[in-house]
């Protein structure tokens, strides 16, 4: 068992002087699969170095959450076709940062899932060999049978892979991990002379969503990363912030090297560790509110449609259950299938009447251009940008 209230020491600069930030719902929370978490989503900050982690480091890793409990990630209603774009966008943004010049012959993909980005990856590497570590047997299979050879493991920690690699990235992995500075270090023993690392996740440097997920242990800014990189013998060769694409969102990308005569970049932060805890627990505060601000707009609709069943619909079911209890069904264009536990049906399917309304349970940034184009299709579009954006 894991003491939830135990003290850690920070990752990064090993103090104990963490502050809890406001928990977003009480009962439950949820996690990147769109599994629903029957406890509370804790967070606390150091109050020295401004590093974001789960509150006393009950992470789901230590159990077998990834091997058994991922798979339904990649059977969101609509997620191979609206998800295409990030991949892709993942896999041109690596290439452009690692530079034309570079060419590798082999590459590992860690925390692979399904395949998806080693086929995005493979069209903008098309000669180099393709392998991958992933530890949902269900998802590794997915994966196998796109032609990928694949490892059913998690990667590190003792279980060491037979050969080095040229490029090995792990996209949106690291806020995952236990331990993430062992995790670097076994990339470095895997890493070929000159060979580079490349990753992409999330930005903490201002709140996100990213922030939300129970299954993400921490949450890293450019500084944090810089200093487990140098920990863990890696020089942070390229950083750079998420790219002027739709299709990324709060997002960095790092390259990493083992070569000592590479050029290392460093960092300042843009705030205090004070200023910084107060923008997160008012992003938190935000979350915290928008059941009641969601039950209060839908409160004389008869019939409620969510529209979408991407990740920021499973973030309302997930701490606006209040809410996701007046939904009836969920709809995504020319989809059909199940949200949690809510039907999805294609946005053209219903027939809407003065007596329904539609909420958008997707991105903030998008609602305003997705309330003009189902108009037409609803007199009432609820949106709830305002909220969050405020």
């Amino acid at each position: 068992m894991h003491d939830t209230g135990a003290k850690m020491l920070c990752l990064i600069c090993r103090s104990n002087e963490w502050r809890a930030l406001p928990v977003p719902n009480q009962h439950q929370s949820m996690a990147t699969s769109g599994v629903l978490i029957s406890k509370k989503l804790e967070r606390e900050q150091c109050m020295v170095c401004g590093l974001l982690q789960k509150r006393g480091g009950d992470f789901l890793g230590h159990g077998r959450f990834y091997e058994e409990q991922y798979a339904e990630y990649y059977e969101r209603p609509g997620s191979q076709t609206y998800d295409a774009g990030r991949y892709n966008a993942m896999a041109d943004w690596m290439k452009a940062a690692l530079g034309d010049e570079f060419t590798p012959s082999n590459v590992l993909d860690i925390g692979c899932g399904a395949g998806w980005q080693m086929k995005a990856c493979q069209n903008v590497y098309k000669n180099a060999s393709m392998e991958g570590v992933e530890p949902s047997d269900i998802n590794a299979e997915r994966a196998r049978s796109a032609g990928f050879n694949i490892y059913s493991m998690r990667f590190g920690g003792g279980r060491n892979l037979s050969k080095k690699y040229d490029l090995i990235y792990a996209n949106n992995v690291l806020q995952h991990v236990i331990d993430p500075l062992s995790f670097l270090k076994d990339i470095a023993d895997h890493l070929s002379p000159g060979g580079r690392v490349a990753m992409v996740m999330p930005d903490a440097s201002k709140p996100s969503n990213e922030m939300l997920w129970y299954d993400h242990n921490y949450s890293f800014r450019p500084s944090d990363l810089y200093v487990l990189s140098k920990a863990a013998g890696l020089h942070l060769h390229v950083w750079q912030p998420n790219p002027e694409d739709k299709n990324l969102l709060n997002k960095q990308l790092i390259v990493l090297t083992n070569e000592a005569s590479a050029s290392d970049v460093t960092f300042s932060n843009s705030y205090s560790v004070k200023d910084l805890f107060e923008r997160r627990a008012a992003y938190f505060g935000k979350w915290q509110e928008l059941d009641n601000v969601l039950l209060q707009r839908i409160s004389k609709y008869n019939r409620v449609f969510n529209f979408g069943a991407s990740m920021w619909s499973l973030l309302l079911a997930g701490y606006c259950s209040e809410y996701w209890n007046r939904v009836d069904s969920c709809l995504v264009d020319s989809e059909h299938g199940k949200c949690l536990n809510k039907t999805v049906i294609p946005t053209s399917e219903p027939t809407f009447t003065t007596g329904d309304c539609i909420v958008l349970g997707l991105n903030p940034e998008n609602q305003a251009a997705f309330s003009e184009r189902l108009a037409s299709r609803a007199t009432v579009i609820i949106k709830w940008s305002d909220q969050i954006n405020s």
